[in-house]
């Protein structure tokens, strides 16, 4: 008897971890970018949602791959209509890179709101107490949340804290301002600064940065910021003392910080015995060692995702609301597995393809990727996964890319390819209606097949729909846009795609916000839009009123979806016998919209 127990229960359990795993057998599209660089595509439903899925998979092991953080623009700020942000193809094709994805959230600028180490330059400190991404330069990758211990250290004087670097200064704070910032710095009203010269160093995390105190200003414009030199900018209290500074002085500044209590560091294993098994692990899991200092890329998100093999979610304790984690967003998200992959992934959502997904669906996600250790990147409409040439392969929430602060960014050497054959993108040209889809093919004219698909990556413009990596279109928003197919050889094929609305699916209630209660006339306006809310013209709405006195019985929508009636109450009848019904004349399945009297 217990030797059928323990059968039966091993039998559940495998049942378990088969349907655990199937959504990841049933993978869209794998496809080489590079040497040790996959793309692996998921168009499937993931936990009662459709989902799509993009997993940048980078090995760690391979010699010739390197990850790194990028700003956007190259500098922190700019006087652009962005402040320096960047979209994330714009990032890959300035460049050159292989692949990047969306990094840290901003305050809608070109500021990484928490550490930010690129090229071993340390652009932004570590703010708070959100984790943070890093890899040291012989490999060991950090997860953790640093705490920021700067200090600006003048012979003579004591020394008092240096609060950020390249961020805008705020009350009270003392602010290192380097080139890498920008041409120009908004000087914050009331603030001290001085100018620096002879600047010895780049700055580091853990490092010291030193240069000439040449004078001190109170500009009442934007402050220049050359190349070989810097600004010391304070507000409030520490404006006052750092005037009290001499000209010619040579100040230290001091970029220290704190590994923190949550510093998960793997240090990969360069030599495994013969006998090692593979599943025993590329890393080696070290502490007690403050390996932040040598970090020379790092990018802040939050919260933890999962650590050490095991889902860990902190998002309170890291400050994100409760809708942040439990509804469903586009998501983007960074971990490793234990055979020394990096995963960097998209979830897209808000769209009728893809509902995007809660922080614990996206642990899961990452847990069932193979994840040991992961933190979440900032999501929503910043979310895009973008390779070589600037292809965007996901499908942004806003139709379109945003400019982002940062992006992690993959480096690696592309395999030798023959330029191919003439070749065209067929349709070259379609028109569809919202939630139809077409299939899309690179021919050679000269033996009317279509190319090996593998061989060829899909991307869309424009926010019309969504194409995945075997070319099938599926179209939800209305407008025009462009299906881009990239070559091996790096050419690009583009179709141009007209999208039309879909059937109607929905009334909505325009206005009013507040319905009257009593026999005053009153405007009722109501949009019908399809499934993905694409507005439906020339269909005619039918108004039934009950207790009600309507003007018009049938009106057809506008260009927009929208009918307008007018009606009142007949007050001599009780409110709960006083409703107005909206339906669609013609249209299956579309619930009809009520209107009751208070």
């Amino acid at each position: 008897m217990l030797r059928r127990i323990c059968r039966d229960a091993l039998i559940i359990l495998w049942a378990y971890l088969v349907l655990a795993l199937l959504p990841l057998h049933a993978q869209t599209a794998v496809k080489a970018l590079g040497e040790g660089v996959v793309l692996k595509q998921y168009v499937q439903p993931f936990y009662n949602s459709p989902q799509i899925v993009n997993v940048l998979e980078v090995d760690l092991r391979h010699p010739a791959v390197r990850i790194d953080a990028e700003v956007g623009t190259g500098k922190v700020y700019r006087t652009d209509p962005t402040f320096g942000r960047e979209t994330v193809s714009v990032t890959v094709q300035r460049l050159g890179a292989l692949a990047a994805v969306n990094a840290d959230y901003f305050p809608w600028t070109g500021d990484p709101l928490n550490l930010h180490i690129q090229g071993g330059e340390l652009v932004s400190e570590p703010t708070s107490e959100r984790s943070v991404f890093g890899i040291t330069a012989d490999g060991v990758v950090l997860f953790g949340a640093p705490v920021w211990r700067g200090q600006v250290v003048v012979e003579g004087v004591e020394p008092i804290p240096l609060h950020g670097i390249n961020r805008v200064a705020q009350q009270n704070e003392c602010v290192l301002v380097t080139p890498r910032w920008g041409e120009v710095y908004p000087v914050p009203n009331g603030a001290a600064v001085w100018r620096l010269g002879d600047v010895i160093g780049t700055p580091t995390l853990g490092g010291e940065l030193r240069a000439k105190l040449l004078e001190v200003v109170t500009p009442s414009s934007p402050e220049p910021v050359s190349e070989g030199k810097g600004l010391l900018v304070a507000t409030g209290s520490m404006a006052e003392k750092v005037r009290a500074f001499s000209a010619g002085s040579t100040v230290t500044f001091s970029l220290a910080i704190e590994a923190g209590q949550e510093i998960v560091a793997l240090a990969p294993v360069r030599e495994q015995p013969a006998t090692q098994l593979a599943s025993r692990g590329y890393w080696k899991r070290q502490s007690g060692v403050d390996f932040w200092k040598r970090a020379v890329m790092a990018v802040g998100g939050g919260p933890w995702l999962m650590r050490n093999g095991e889902i860990l979610i902190d998002a309170p304790q890291q400050g994100f609301q409760k809708g942040f984690s439990d509804n469903r967003h586009p998501r983007t998200a960074v971990g490793i597995t234990s055979d020394g992959k990096l995963l960097l992934v998209t979830v897209d959502g808000r769209q009728p393809m893809s509902g995007g997904m809660t922080l614990y669906e996206l642990a899961e996600l990452m847990k069932m990727l193979g994840a040991t250790d992961a933190i979440n990147l900032d999501g929503g409409g910043s979310t895009t996964l973008a390779i070589r040439g600037g292809l965007v392969v996901n499908s942004p929430s806003e139709g379109k890319q945003r400019p982002v602060a940062n992006s992690v960014v993959v480096y690696a050497p592309r395999p030798a390819v023959a330029e191919a054959a003439e070749v065209r993108l067929e349709p070259s040209a379609v028109t569809l209606r919202s939630g139809e889809s077409v299939q899309f093919a690179v021919r050679s004219p000269e033996k009317g097949q279509a190319l090996n698909p593998n061989h060829i990556l899909f991307g869309t413009t424009g926010g019309v729909g969504f194409v995945d990596q075997k070319g099938m279109f599926t179209a939800f928003k209305m407008g025009k846009g462009t299906v881009s197919a990239l070559l091996p050889d790096d050419r690009v094929l583009q179709a141009e795609v007209t999208v039309l609305a879909g059937e109607p699916a929905r009334v909505v209630l325009v206005q009013p916000t507040t319905v009257p209660s009593g026999n005053e006339r009153f405007e009722i306006v109501v949009r019908v839009v399809d499934r993905a809310g694409n507005p439906c013209a020339g269909v005619t709405v039918q108004m039934q009123a009950q207790g009600a006195y309507p003007q018009k019985d049938n009106v057809d929508t506008d260009a927009n979806g929208v009918a307008r009636f007018f009606a009142s109450w007949e007050v001599a009848k009780p409110a709960d016998q006083s409703v107005i019904t909206f339906t669609v004349s013609g249209a299956k399945g579309v619930s009809p919209l009520e209107v009751k009297r208070p």
